[in-house]
């Protein structure tokens, strides 16, 4: 980073917000925030003949394309090494334009807000960066579209939809709601520095587990709670993650 660019970087946020970004460099992170997860049954899902899709499938070229590339979420080189790596980008237009934006991931998951990365079983997808353009919200557009996405899953051969959502976000939990989508589970994460804390309540039951982890985080927190156990007690379970390190000993003798 050239100096003048930390110079106006202090400048325009001031001392704090910028000694905070300096530890976060260092790698002395803090943040403490919620997210919710939802799942969607494929089975229960009607399949509406051969209805034509209002999706399509945008590629690379597609988004290198777009003079002004908006997914509400990727700029548009952060969208392209998404596709590139497999990601799946389902957009609808309108006179040309991008009106519609929905990410499916099948593999490589990672949800930056919770610090998670991890892999999906292969009958399961999991779907984030839903975006509809301001001037078209609230008129049944992300509803319309999502059916038809959760429609075109259940013919690949998928059985479950896995995404979250922000506790706040209330327009997206009430077209949740009407789509048929379950909230499982929510994810309380805070993290002090090297050390990540999750604390995961069942969204119909009192039951609770922690996660506590140093530098690599929990990779099955998203099925904590997608099979509920109702017989289980609701006392807290603690789950307790550290790098291990192996001995030289124990390595030559591999």
């Amino acid at each position: 980073m050239k100096l003048e660019h930390i110079i106006s970087f202090y400048r325009k946020n001031g001392f704090l917000i910028f000694l905070k970004r300096c530890f976060e460099i260092l790698g002395f992170h803090y943040c403490d925030r919620s997210i919710i997860f939802v799942r969607l049954d494929l089975k229960n899902i009607p399949l509406n003949g051969n209805e034509p899709y209002r999706f399509i499938f945008a590629t690379a070229a597609d988004i290198q394309k777009e003079r002004e590339y908006n997914d509400g979420w990727f700029q548009k080189k952060d969208a392209i090494s998404r596709l590139q790596e497999g990601h799946r980008l389902f957009v609808s237009k309108e006179n040309g334009k991008m009106v519609y934006c929905l990410w499916a991931e099948l593999n490589d998951v990672r949800i930056r807000w919770l610090d998670l990365c991890f892999d999906m079983p292969s009958d399961m997808i999991y779907c984030t960066g839903s975006h509809t353009i301001p001037e078209l919200r609230n008129k049944g557009i992300a509803y319309k579209l999502d059916a038809q996405i959760a429609q075109y899953f259940k013919k690949e051969g998928f059985r479950h939809v896995i995404g979250v959502v922000d506790p706040a976000n209330t327009a997206s939990r009430a077209v949740n709601k009407k789509l048929g989508i379950k909230e499982y589970q929510i994810v309380r994460y805070r993290r002090y520095g090297f050390i990540k804390y999750y604390r995961v309540n069942g969204m119909n039951s009192d039951l609770q587990k922690t996660f506590i982890a140093v530098f690599k985080s929990p990779e099955r927190i998203w099925e904590t709670f997608f099979e509920e156990a109702p017989h289980e007690s609701a006392r807290e379970r603690i789950q307790i993650s550290l790098p291990v390190r192996q001995s030289s000993k124990a390595s030559s003798t591999e």
